[in-house]
């Protein structure tokens, strides 16, 4: 069985959409309220009468707290958490930072319900994050544990049926695939500057970018050449509009689909397998419908 801690490192897709973080907070929130509602764990009974608007409350605050963090970390802190470095482990330790909020908040609660409510039900904070914690660590590390199998399973489904659809054409793709002397000559030009690069259609194995400057990896007789040049990607791709295997997978990287082997999932997304590169290239969601339909014509 594979240790625990190599779990917390696989990579975990995380819906960055507010609409998203809005429906899994609401669903939290009800969770929640009819929980307690229903179970009436924590002496929670002696409420009384009041106890479905009590439990509601409760409901209400889980569902505003976990809807503030869900944007305070994917929305406002998009740039330091997404979905290219989030995993398993990461997204427990957010669920369990979110449960301490909730905690805090719902103690706070608590103490405004003594005066609403008039109740007896006076419990320190350590209780009211024990309760918390208790209540709901165990279901997260479930969750996060189970959605991970799921979209990993989803995607290598997706990537296994490619590849056997890839099969059945690949006497026709090498036919095709392996005409250099029909490919003709590329030329881009740098932005503010006179400095070009040319190179055969036929060489280039992929594109990557870092703020401005792309560097093209190109296949030669003496291996791999990488050359520089002043441009963006989305330039690049300007000039390569008549040239669908040229395909934008990630907002840093380019690859020409003649070169792609084979195309793996995980819970994030894809992996580009390219030919004679011992490491893969990501593919991102924003471009993974083309990168898809181009590995499968």
């Amino acid at each position: 069985m594979q240790p625990l801690f190599a779990r917390f490192k696989r990579p975990y897709f995380v819906n960055t959409h507010p609409m998203a973080h809005f429906f899994i907070s609401l669903g939290l929130g009800t969770f929640i309220f009819l929980f307690l509602y229903v179970f009436k764990p924590f002496d929670i009974e002696r409420v009384g009468s009041d106890l479905f608007l009590y439990t509601l409350g409760f409901g209400g605050v889980t569902f505003m707290v976990a809807f503030i963090c869900c944007l305070l970390f994917f929305t406002i802190l998009k740039t330091y958490v997404n979905n290219d470095t989030w995993t398993v482990g990461k997204n427990i330790f957010f669920l369990i930072f979110t449960l301490l909020a909730i905690a805090f908040c719902n103690h706070w609660y608590n103490l405004i319900g003594v005066e609403v409510f008039r109740h007896t039900r006076n419990i320190s904070l350590y209780n009211s994050v024990l309760n918390t914690l208790i209540v709901g660590v165990f279901p997260i590390v479930l969750y996060t544990l189970y959605t991970e199998i799921y979209f990993r399973r989803k995607r290598e489904k997706v990537a296994s049926d490619l590849m056997k659809n890839r099969k059945e054409y690949s006497k026709k793709l090498s036919l095709l695939y392996d005409l250099p002397k029909i490919s003709q000559n590329i030329t881009l030009v740098a932005d503010d500057t006179s400095d070009n690069l040319t190179f055969s259609l036929h060489q280039l194995i992929y594109v990557t970018c870092e703020r401005n400057y792309s560097s093209f990896f190109l296949a030669t007789d003496n291996g791999i050449e990488e050359k520089i040049l002043r441009i963006p990607l989305h330039k690049i791709m300007q000039k390569f509009s008549d040239h669908p295997q040229i395909i934008r997978c990630h907002k840093s990287f380019i690859v020409r689909s003649n070169f792609i082997q084979r195309i793996s999932g995980n819970a994030r997304g894809y992996q580009l397998h390219m030919k004679h590169l011992d490491f893969t290239i990501p593919v991102s969601r924003n471009f993974s419908k083309s990168v898809l339909l181009s590995f499968s014509s």
